[in-house]
Formats: C-alpha cells, sequence, structure tokens
C-alpha cells in the first residue's frame, strides 16, 4: 500500500523496490492505494495527494487496488465514487501505465480493467462483479 510513502525512511524502501521491479526483475508490482488519513498527519491532504499521485505516475505499472473512495479523493473529484464503479476505465485512463486496475466498493460490489498483454493490439476490456450473497 501507499501508506508507508507517508513515512521518509519506509518511502525510500518502497521506492527502491519499485525502482527494482520497475527494472524488469519479471515480477508484477501490485499497488494498493490503502489512504488513511491518520497515517499522512505530517503532510497536508493536498501534499499527500501530490505523492501518492507521483508514485503512481512512476511505479504503477502492474495492479493497482483502489476503493471507490479513494479515486474520488486521488482524483479530486474528477471521477465519482460511483463513476468509478461503473466505468473502471476512466480509473485507467488516470493510470496510463498499469496492465489491471481493481476498484472495491464494499457492499455495492468491484470493477476492474485490463490492458491487453504483449504487444497492445486489441482493446482494453473491464466489467463490474456484483456483490455475491453468501
Amino acid at each position: 500500500g501507499t501508506l508507508g510513502l507517508a513515512y521518509p525512511t519506509t518511502a525510500k524502501s518502497m521506492t527502491a523496490i519499485a525502482e527494482e521491479f520497475s527494472g524488469g526483475s519479471g515480477g508484477t508490482l501490485v499497488i494498493d492505494v490503502n489512504w488513511r488519513p491518520v497515517f499522512w498527519d505530517e503532510y497536508a491532504p493536498a501534499e499527500a495527494r501530490r505523492t501518492i499521485q507521483s508514485f503512481l505516475a512512476k511505479y504503477a505499472g502492474g495492479i493497482v487496488k483502489i476503493t471507490d473512495e479513494e479515486v474520488a479523493w486521488l482524483f479530486d473529484g474528477e471521477i465519482s465514487r460511483e463513476d468509478a464503479l461503473k466505468d473502471p476505465m476512466r480509473v485507467m485512463e488516470k493510470l496510463p501505465n498499469a496492465q489491471i486496475v481493481l476498484v472495491s466498493a464494499g457492499e455495492f460490489g468491484s470493477s476492474y480493467a485490463c490492458r491487453p498483454v504483449g504487444s497492445g493490439e486489441g482493446g482494453c476490456y473491464s466489467g463490474v462483479v456484483p456483490v455475491l450473497q453468501v
């Protein structure tokens, strides 16, 4: 998650690991935005947002998991919670390097958007997964 970016020592370690993965180590970097304001008390919300956006812009080349609430916050209201769930491609557009975006919306379900693997031919695809009653 991005919680560690709020603390300099952890942020440095996270960046080093992300650099290693983005350098072609053969792995897939999975980032859970996991926005929790309580961990960012040393930062103004706008500064925290910029820090997370910058990290995602540079290292979100694999899988990004984000909640509908985090989408609304991270992109400063450009995408509503409802739109994040209904149209995860809009979230994907904001994270152009991500291969997969997973949007969770609690009791309202989840959605996903994926880019084609390989040469990039073919379109992206997406869908909504409803909550299953068990």
